[in-house]
């Protein structure tokens, strides 16, 4: 819940000039959010809606120097670890898995307190199980997220799709079918978009 008015007008503004397909005054209202607000869960919300600003105005190689720019000078702030995950999905389709996997490193470092460790962890866990297929690391990324997270039902979840307890022995995930597990090994596009998705979720 936000307490800072103006953030919020900024981002209601942007907001309204995006559905008026006004997208270069949307992109100048979420970056004048982002830059005067940077702790404000406004310019999070900014951010998640600048990429597709940028190549709606046909300014889509603008995304990933901006992106970067805010990750570099607002690292302190949660708008600058979503910038840096926000890069995570290109790095992915790319085949840039150390890259990506140094970057939910840094998250993990630099927001460990926050919801988006843990889900650069696990995510880091999807790249090995799903992508690299690297098992070893699989595991031991498994067993970092049990230890941090013991009671999260992504640890069921993990320990199931990689065969170490049976779905039927998950009682607390029985409202999942064993489909969700089966198709844990994803490809690697799916992953990309998987995450992606992930990525552009609103944090309020």
């Amino acid at each position: 819940i936000t307490t800072n008015k103006d953030a919020r007008a900024g981002y209601d503004l942007g907001c309204k000039y995006e559905m008026l397909r006004q997208y270069d005054d949307a992109i100048n209202e979420f970056e004048t959010v982002i830059d005067r607000y940077p702790s404000e869960p406004e310019a999070t919300l900014c951010l998640v809606r600048l990429p597709r600003c940028y190549d709606l105005a046909g300014r889509s190689e603008s995304t990933d120097a901006y992106l970067q720019s805010v990750s570099e000078s607002k690292q302190e702030n949660e708008v600058g670890g979503m910038a840096k995950e926000l890069q995570i999905p290109k790095l992915i389709k790319n085949g840039s898995y150390d890259q990506a996997i140094s970057y939910y490193s840094a998250l993990q470092t630099d927001f460990s307190e926050t919801e988006m460790a843990k889900q650069a962890l696990f995510a880091k866990w999807q790249i090995y199980f799903n992508l690299t297929k690297n098992m070893e690391n699989a595991k031991a990324t498994m067993e970092e997220f049990s230890n941090a997270y013991p009671e999260d039902e992504l640890v069921v979840f993990m320990k199931v799709a990689m065969g170490e307890i049976n779905y039927e022995n998950a009682p607390k995930l029985r409202k999942l079918s064993p489909a969700s597990y089966d198709g844990a090994a994803k490809s690697e596009e799916e992953c990309s978009e998987e995450i992606g998705r992930a990525s552009c979720r609103e944090r309020v």
